[in-house]
């Protein structure tokens, strides 16, 4: 199988990963051992950096989702999908994607059967496999940096995390959950403030998390935050502002690992806690609806 499968992708995967993924395949490793080799080996290469969103972010988003049993990813060519997988493990997940392009097709639907589940994908389409109204109580996505895709019934084309947004906010139940990565521009720039308002007028914004500089080196050295939107939030309450910055454990010029449980740790701290900020969504509104944290001046006090 994988050998069918290397000459499926052709040129994008070389003799080299090639050889090296069969001396994986005779290394008795775990299933989740194998996907995170795999997953490193290819993120040495910049060029295959997007279809890797380092394991790390990949499993602090997992673990914002919470426990699931079906999860829908409506951009899902980063590769999140198998970290879901692998924290629910032994548990079963059903998963419904679409992929952009068609090596992180194969990707994530390999690393799918290693982890012991199937992929029910689509490719370019427009949104999810199966019933076009089909709501899900969870959904992730770590969109493609760059680039622009045109979604259907759009005059102009647009980002593929606007896409991922979109798709999410028709998709998602009244009492659902979603972790999105976003670009840091799209928290404060003036040409996304009407998604940014679209979201804190369905009263779905619960918390945003502030990745590292170089969370995504040497594929990206664009800065990025998680969004976490919680249908079931309760009314008037703050939105929770948690720089991951402070909960590093391992950092080199070209990898940064975060401390997942110390991240999680602040999220649901009940104290004052450096790097946690409380912020009303009436003072965001007041503030042009900037969600940067390093845009944000008056903070209230944790709740």
């Amino acid at each position: 199988q994988l050998a069918e499968s290397m000459r499926f992708v052709g040129v994008l995967v070389r003799e080299r990963i090639f050889s090296e993924l069969q001396q994986m395949a005779s290394a008795q490793l775990s299933p989740t051992e194998y996907v995170m080799e795999m997953r490193s080996l290819l993120t040495r290469d910049p060029r295959m950096g997007q279809f890797c969103t380092p394991w790390s972010v990949a499993m602090l988003m997992a673990r914002l989702l919470g426990d699931v049993e079906e999860v829908f990813d409506p951009a899902a060519d980063a590769s999140v999908l198998p970290a879901v997988l692998a924290a629910r493990a032994p548990h079963s997940v059903k998963l419904d994607a679409v992929f952009f392009n068609q090596f992180a097709f194969f990707f994530n639907t390999l690393q799918a059967r290693i982890l012991g589940a199937d992929l029910n994908a689509a490719l370019n389409e427009p949104s999810a496999p199966g019933a076009s109204n089909k709501k899900y109580t969870h959904c992730i996505s770590a969109p493609p940096f760059g680039g622009r895709v045109k979604e259907e019934g759009r005059l102009r084309a647009i980002e593929p995390y606007e896409i991922a947004i979109n798709q999410i906010l028709k998709r998602l139940a009244p009492e659902g959950k979603a972790v999105i990565l976003v670009p840091e521009s799209m928290l404060f720039g003036i040409n996304r403030a009407h998604l940014r308002k679209q979201i804190l007028d369905l009263g779905l914004l619960e918390a945003v998390i502030s990745l590292p500089a170089g969370s995504f080196t040497p594929y990206s050295g664009i800065k990025t935050s998680i969004i976490v939107l919680n249908g079931s939030r309760p009314t008037n309450a703050p939105v929770r502002f948690v720089d991951a910055g402070l909960h590093v454990t391992y950092k080199t010029r070209s990898e940064i690992t975060l401390d997942v449980s110390s991240v999680l740790q602040a999220l649901d701290s009940t104290y004052t806690l450096q790097g946690v900020l409380d912020v009303k969504v009436s003072d965001i509104r007041s503030d042009e609806h900037v969600l940067s944290l390093i845009h944000i001046s008056e903070p209230t006090r944790p709740y």
